[in-house]
């Protein structure tokens, strides 16, 4: 199993996106070549770190800020 919530540089980047869920074929590719490389692997001995970085990223996350690029007001 994998995960790449971690790659933030990516997933937080509104430019690899087509439209509100789907990504581009960039990151596919990304995402091939993560694989690959046996980045994003979760393992028994990596999961509960990954879980407890991954809540902590999105429980601390600024969403308000992709409001703003978006140009749309908060919900």
């Amino acid at each position: 199993m994998y995960n790449f919530f971690d790659q933030t540089q990516v997933i937080c980047n509104l430019d690899y996106y087509n439209d509100t869920v789907h990504y581009s074929a960039e990151v596919s590719s990304m995402i091939l070549n993560w694989m690959k490389e046996g980045t994003g692997l979760i393992t028994k001995d990596n999961y509960e770190q990954k879980l407890s970085e991954e809540a902590d990223y999105f429980n601390h996350y600024d969403y308000d800020s992709i409001y703003a690029v978006l140009g749309e007001v908060t919900p």
